[in-house]
């Protein structure tokens, strides 16, 4: 494995085109052609570029731009059992597509079974902060009776 983080400047070596035109592209900024962001973006995904939340956070702030937080997602289960969805082909597909899905933003997905009896939803809440999650992605509901 490449101990090396792909950048910005990798895709635009690769892609033929300066490092603020990726910028631009991956954003899907509407001054850059489509014909250099589909190259931009083929760049990107061969190359196995992944955005830096924490880079990202750092230029909003420095730009003034509303400060987003990083690093870590919640994957809510409202199943009575951690493994208790992944029973389930259709679950299974939903969960995998959120894992993409946050890793080509830069973050994490973390399970946490928020239908834990024994758990008070305090208690679930705390535990959601003191491990520095600011994002949540619901899984499909179990029951209705759930109480995220």
């Amino acid at each position: 494995m490449n101990p090396h983080r792909i950048s910005m400047d990798d895709v635009a070596q690769a892609a033929g085109v300066s490092p603020a035109t990726v910028c631009r592209a991956l954003r899907n900024d509407p001054r850059i052609t489509p014909e250099t962001s589909k190259r931009v973006h083929a760049a990107a995904r061969e190359l196995g570029y992944r955005p830096d939340p924490l880079l990202s956070a750092l230029v909003n702030r420095r730009l003034g731009r509303r400060q987003s937080d990083v690093g870590t997602l919640a994957w809510l289960m409202s199943h009575p059992t951690r493994d208790g969805g992944f029973r389930y082909r259709y679950y299974q597909g939903v969960h995998a597509g959120a894992v993409e899905r946050a890793e080509q933003l830069g973050y994490k997905l973390e399970d946490y079974c928020m239908a834990e009896p024994i758990m008070p939803a305090r208690r679930k809440s705390d535990i959601l902060s003191a491990c520095w999650i600011r994002g949540i992605a619901a899984a499909p509901v179990h029951g209705a009776s759930v109480e995220l």
